[in-house]
């Protein structure tokens, strides 16, 4: 339980040190909310893929597993899967918002 707990705060830790990053890079360049939009959707497009693919291969993850290792990833394990995965489609669509609404909203 100690180890699942360490490996959902570095993924939680990894996640915020992108995020940040990507603000970071979007600052920098001339058009915030040109270079922000598109790298929010890439960023959410990979984070869904990731969590979906191992959700596609969880029973595959699981089979070797002891019983009480098998508990443990389907409490611990199936809930911070599904957690990624909506976040990273909350991304992909707010990434999606921002890119359309700033080539409707731009001033050409």
């Amino acid at each position: 339980m100690y180890a699942a707990n360490q490996y959902n705060f570095y993924a939680i830790v990894a996640s915020g040190i992108l995020m940040i990053l990507m603000f970071v890079i979007s600052i920098f360049r001339h058009h915030f909310w040109r270079s922000f939009g598109p790298g929010l959707l890439i960023a959410g497009l990979l984070t869904a893929g990731a969590a979906g693919g191992i959700m596609l291969q969880y029973s595959d993850l699981v089979s070797g597993l002891s019983t009480i290792q098998v508990q443990l990833a389907n409490t611990v394990g199936q809930s911070t899967v599904v957690m990624a995965g909506f976040i990273g489609l909350m991304m992909l669509l707010l990434g999606f918002m921002i890119t359309m609404g700033h080539r409707v909203f731009s001033k050409n």
